[in-house]
C-alpha cells in the first residue's frame, strides 16, 4: 500500500526588520510582527495588500532588498494610476 504524507516544518529564526522577500511574483516588507505588505506583480494580476508576516518566508521565497520591494512597487502603484 502506498500514500501520501505531507511533512511540516516550523522553526523560528531571528530576523532584522524591516526586512524584505520575495518569490516570483510577490515582493513582501515585514514591518513588524504583526505587519506585512505584499507587493504581486502576476501578468495582469496586481496588487498592493497586508498579510501576516508569515506569508513572507514560505517555502521558496528568497531573500531581497529594499530596492527591489520599491520597484515593485512603483511598477505596481503605475499601473494603478494609468488605469484611473
Amino acid at each position: 500500500m502506498k500514500i501520501e504524507v505531507t511533512n511540516q516544518i516550523v522553526k523560528e529564526v531571528e530576523i532584522e526588520l524591516p526586512a524584505f522577500m520575495k518569490s516570483n511574483c510577490h515582493f513582501y516588507k515585514v514591518i513588524s510582527e504583526t505587519e506585512c505588505i505584499v507587493v504581486t506583480d502576476l501578468d495582469d494580476w496586481y496588487e498592493i495588500a497586508q498579510r501576516h508576516p508569515s506569508n513572507a518566508f514560505m517555502h521558496g521565497n528568497v531573500s531581497s532588498t529594499e530596492a527591489e520591494f520599491k520597484k515593485a512597487f512603483a511598477k505596481v502603484v503605475k499601473i494603478f494610476n494609468k488605469n484611473l
